[in-house]
């Protein structure tokens, strides 16, 4: 079934369930409709199953998420006239044509002045590195909300993340050269190594296989994990 936006809306953005989140030329519009999980009124397309896949994970993370975190949703939801639970599945789900291409502010982190690294851990969790006080903050909601999970002993930045699979993901610091390890999904984290006397782990990268390889300065060297 094709939909044709009506000439006050500039695109129709996606309907997620029975929840359909309309962009207007002077703001968003929300509304009920009876066909569940499309967009663009297209059938069955890539984007479809992906906000099929993201429904689902929403489901679960809104039932783990905490009473701040509802109510901050609730707060956000107010502004568009809906409740906090529908603007969490809009905000997790919604897939616009012009995605990355408009930004809107999600936090900031604590009283950081630079986010260095970010990864993506699967299932709407996703992990960020700070400066200047080298601490990681985590989100469950795809990049919602987040809070803080733990600074990485004294390190003042935490310039590279990797996600290891598994629940596992390291994290490459300065300015010591060290490499933290959590098997929790970013909740905590624990030191594995100084990577000689390196002094920066600018990159990490995950090989496959338990392989990983790291990036640092001042000398320029790549450092191998089979572990």
């Amino acid at each position: 079934m094709k939909t044709t936006p009506a000439p006050q809306f500039s695109e129709i953005t996606g309907k997620i369930g029975n929840l359909t989140v309309q962009k207007r030329k002077t703001g968003l519009a929300i509304s009920k409709l009876p066909i569940p999980y499309s967009i663009s009124g297209e059938e069955r397309t890539a984007a479809q199953l992906e906000i099929n896949a993201n429904y689902a994970i929403a489901i679960a993370t809104w039932r783990e998420s905490s009473q701040a975190q509802r109510d901050a949703w609730e707060a956000l939801g107010a502004e568009l006239s809906i409740s906090g639970f529908n603007y969490f599945i809009w905000a997790f789900c919604r897939l616009p044509a012009n995605r990355g291409l408009s930004w809107t502010l999600s936090q900031r982190l604590g009283t950081e002045t630079y986010v260095l690294s970010l990864a993506n851990l699967g299932g709407g969790i996703c992990i960020a590195g700070t400066y200047p006080t080298g601490q990681v903050y985590r989100s469950t909601d795809g990049g919602i909300t987040w809070t803080l999970s733990q600074r990485l002993g004294t390190e003042t930045q935490v310039f590279s993340l990797a996600n290891l699979g598994g629940g596992i993901c390291i994290a490459g610091t300065v300015p010591t050269g060290k490499v933290y390890r959590s098997t929790d999904g970013g909740i905590t984290w624990t030191l594995s190594q100084r990577l000689g006397t390196e002094t920066h782990v600018f990159s990490l990268a995950n090989l496959g296989g338990g392989i990983c390889i790291a990036g640092t300065a001042p000398t320029g060297k790549v450092w191998r994990s089979t572990s």
